[in-house]
Order: structure tokens, then C-alpha cells, then sequence
């Protein structure tokens, strides 16, 4: 595929999007609020026809549903337990967690949640 890959760890207040090239180069790091200023600055950021991958948390759904509603089509949430090695990682980083998702995502290796 010739399209930018997100990957988005999603945190309650502020999350966190990494943008790769069809390449896998980082294009751009970005973080946003969990509100429709941060939507919005998404938006502005990522293409419509990006790929974008999100952890599996209490806002996965609701975030992908608003994602949609503002033209987004190809969004995949994770599997949790198959995402263990992020959650159990000693070194907590959103940052390297938002790469992780979408360098899995890129190559077609990230479980997805059903």
C-alpha cells in the first residue's frame, strides 16, 4: 500500500499519533487531546486515507466512531492480550508504544481486536 500509517496510543486526557511513511520512515509525532480540539488537530495532520491503528482501551471505540464521523474509513484497534508486550513493558513510553502500533501495523502484524 502506498498510504501513511498512524499508530495512536490513546491515554484518557491526551494521546499520542505517530505517522509513517508507505516506507516505514516516521513522517511525524504528534500529541492531542482527547476532545474535538484534538480531533480536529488529527484531522488537520493525517491524511483521509491514512491507515490508522489504535491500542485497545476504554476509549478505542469511541475515538475510532469519532474518527469515522470525520471521514476516516481504515482503523484498526488491536488486540489487547496479543498487545501484552507493550502493556507488560518495563519502559512505559508512549512514544515508542504509538511507533511500536504503527510499525506492526505497516507490515499487517497487528492483531486485531474484533
Amino acid at each position: 500500500m502506498n498510504t501513511i500509517v498512524a499508530g495512536i496510543d490513546l491515554g484518557d486526557s491526551e494521546s499520542l499519533a505517530t505517522m509513517l511513511s508507505p516506507l516505514g520512515d516516521v513522517v511525524k509525532k504528534f500529541s492531542l487531546k482527547m476532545n474535538d480540539v484534538g480531533l480536529a488537530l488529527l484531522a488537520g495532520n493525517v491524511p483521509k486515507d491514512a491507515r490508522i491503528a489504535l491500542e485497545a482501551t476504554m476509549m478505542a471505540y469511541p475515538f475510532s466512531r469519532s474518527l469515522r464521523s470525520i471521514g476516516y474509513s481504515d482503523i484498526t484497534v488491536a488486540h489487547p492480550t496479543e498487545l501484552a508486550w507493550i502493556v507488560k513493558s518495563k519502559r512505559k513510553h508512549d512514544k515508542i508504544d504509538s511507533l511500536k502500533i504503527a510499525r506492526l501495523h505497516l507490515v499487517g502484524m497487528l492483531p486485531e481486536s474484533l
